[in-house]
């Protein structure tokens, strides 16, 4: 008993170091999965948005060429150094006359300021505010102190006076190549989200950092820049559009961001680009964040976030739960048997000590006797000492042979029909990943398929030949189609069968996609029983067929007819057929005619199934001297029909 206790509490330890193992080999499976298909969503984030902003750097500049080439707006500008103010403010007029009809166009481009501004950083003309000039925009836009300074254009997210934006500022030379002014063409980040919506199809927040944004909306005619606290993190306005509303954006939005608010913040303090997800309404969101450096001190000042669905991580979430459920109920089922082979060999110990201390005793009584006889009565007890001990070796064998078949018949019967149902469901779950069009998922799909089927036959590796041989099945017997149960258990061999021999039934090649019901002949039966009859006797073909080399000239042709109120079905193969000596014994227990494999059980359970159904089976060899291969075995079962 004590020996049993430890044994379990070893079995109990192993079970749970092999799940844990399992769970996080896993789960270790599916993040990486997941981490794939998030660097994927940020990569078309970042993509996306670099081209669009490239996109609008290629008008910016187009603008700023088609402004320069007009050679009047070079002699406005080229006037102002030598002007008074009067004079000035005349300029200006000019240039703004000449240009508004531009700017209206640009306008319907996205375009949020047209500004030139002069060497001594002052506000020249916004022809998008012409009424607002002549103030200083020392320290508060980098760009266009770079652009004096330099000479050179430049390019960048940067807050300004009034609003924060894209802005391309480029130098103006007049026709001696003197530097005269600086021009801007910059876009709101509205625009921006539009095309990511409108072209892109991506749902995407603007997200500007509360501290450095200081200024109050301004409007153009045909659009209100409006900022409101954003979802995702308390630091950050959101820039609403026509696409954005507060009770989809931010109230629903903060309800779906509830459970990775924390991640949100702990990634944005890094200052580096990320992905996350979340599950909301049976959906997963995939939430990408890329972050924009103002070009004032190169730090981040606002970030892009996209919202994307993906089926692909929850598919892989569900497909880890159930890769987990699996693995548990193989487990539990394996070490279930372990744990009944390793109480039934205690009990079989204790029956084998009981029997052992009874012959001691025995032994002590004819020793006692033996002492008491004469020396004729002492050699014939020798003689009988000798044969008692014969007999106690012999009564040993015999009760542990009795107990470990009573034990086999047990394990049988609780694990054969579960096990079969397992593989049979299983193979045609593989048959359903093969028919996948190719990509990643249905590679590493027939992956997992083949790590789990590994696991699977190595517990049909132990059972094998320890199938049902007497309970009878509590499956009540209905109206079923014979010829649909063989084509089910056909396609359950099928991952089998296709790399030994084509199958034919009723004259026509059996393949996957074959018609279930092309034939129709009913009995009553035990729908389930029967097929796994046909597994037996089909799987039997087969081990036989192997043996010939060539595919070609192997051949399993199965007939069904009507024949007198039966149902006649034969498998006929041509691997030789069942050896003289054994063919009229071969349904009985562990007759086989394998040289190598099996433990000769499965006719004789078909034999015992096909009679619980009111049937027969019958078997011959026949031979064909046309053929090469021209002897086989020919397997006829008669069932009544209705």
């Amino acid at each position: 008993m004590k020996r049993n206790l430890q044994a379990t509490i070893i079995l109990v330890i192993i079970f749970v170091v092999l799940n844990i193992t399992s769970y996080l080999f896993i789960d270790l499976n599916k993040e990486q999965r997941i981490q794939k298909s998030l660097e994927s969503h940020l990569d078309k984030l970042q993509t996306h948005y670099e081209v669009l902003l490239h996109h609008q750097k290629i008008r910016a500049f187009s603008a700023y060429k088609s402004t320069i080439s007009n050679k009047k707006v070079i002699e406005i500008l080229s006037k102002i150094e030598n002007s008074d103010l009067k004079q000035i403010n005349i300029l200006r007029t000019q240039l703004y006359e000449l240009l508004k009809t531009k700017y209206n166009i640009l306008k319907t481009e996205g375009v949020l300021q047209y500004h030139f501004v002069l060497p001594d950083n002052k506000v020249f003309l916004r022809v998008h505010k012409p009424d607002k000039y002549g103030d200083s925009l020392t320290n508060i836009r980098a760009d266009f102190e770079y652009v004096h300074k330099t000479k050179k254009e430049i390019s960048g997210f940067t807050q300004g006076k009034t609003s924060h934006g894209f802005r391309n500022v480029y130098p103006i030379f007049d026709n001696n190549g003197k530097y005269i002014s600086a021009m801007e063409v910059s876009y709101g980040s509205e625009v921006l989200q539009n095309n990511f919506t409108e072209i892109s199809k991506i749902h995407t927040h603007f997200l500007v950092d509360k501290h450095i944004f200081n200024a109050k909306a301004w409007s153009r005619e045909d659009i209100l820049l409006k900022y409101l606290p954003s979802s995702e993190h308390t630091d950050y306005l959101i820039t609403m559009t026509n696409h954005h509303s507060k009770k989809v954006c931010i109230d629903e939005n903060h309800r779906r961001l509830l459970n990775i608010k924390r991640q949100i913040k702990n990634n944005i303090s890094k200052q580096k680009e990320f992905s996350v997800y979340t599950r909301y309404q049976n959906k997963i969101a995939v939430i990408s964040f890329y972050p924009i450096k103002d070009l004032k001190d190169n730090k981040i000042a606002a970030w892009i976030v996209s919202y994307e669905d993906d089926e692909f991580i929850l598919s892989v979430l569900n497909g880890s739960i159930f890769l987990k459920m699996l693995s548990f109920i193989i487990s539990i089922v394996f070490f279930y048997f372990i744990y009944k082979i390793i109480t039934q060999k205690e009990l079989l110990n204790i029956q084998v000590e009981e029997k052992t201390k009874t012959l001691a005793n025995t032994n002590k009584e004819l020793e006692i006797l033996n002492n008491t006889l004469e020396l004729k009565v002492e050699d014939a007890l020798d003689s009988l000492k000798k044969q008692h001990k014969l007999h106690q070796i012999e009564t040993i064998n015999n009760t542990k042979f009795s107990v470990i078949g009573k034990m086999s018949a047990g394990i049988t019967h609780e694990i054969n029909t579960p096990l079969t149902y397992i593989k049979g469901n299983f193979e045609m779950l593989g048959y359903d990943i093969d028919d996948l069009p190719s990509s990643d998922i249905k590679s590493r799909m027939i992956q997992d398929k083949e790590k789990i089927t590994e696991g699977i036959n190595r517990i049909a590796n132990i059972v094998e030949a320890m199938r049902e041989m007497s309970q009878v099945s509590k499956e009540s017997k209905e109206k079923v189609n014979i010829y649909h149960t063989i084509v089910m258990s056909l396609t359950m061999a099928f991952n089998h069968s296709k790399l030994i021999t084509n199958i034919y039934i009723n004259n026509k090649q059996f393949d996957i996609n074959i018609q279930k019901d092309n034939y129709e002949f009913t009995s009553y039966l035990q729908k389930q029983r029967i097929e796994q009859a046909w597994i037996i006797i089909i799987n039997n073909a087969l081990d036989e067929l192997v043996k010939i080399e060539n595919f070609d000239t192997r051949k399993l042709n199965i007939t069904i007819k009507n024949e007198n109120n039966f149902i006649v079905v034969s498998f006929i193969d041509n691997a030789g057929g069942i050896k003289d000596d054994i063919i009229n014994n071969i349904f009985e227990p562990f007759i086989s005619n394998k040289d190598s494999s099996g433990m000769g059980v499965g006719l004789n359970i078909a034999k015992k199934i096909i009679e619980d159904q009111g049937g027969t089976i019958e078997v011959s060899n026949y031979i064909n001297k046309d053929e090469v291969y021209n002897k086989g075995a020919n397997f006829t079962i008669k069932l009544p029909s209705c």
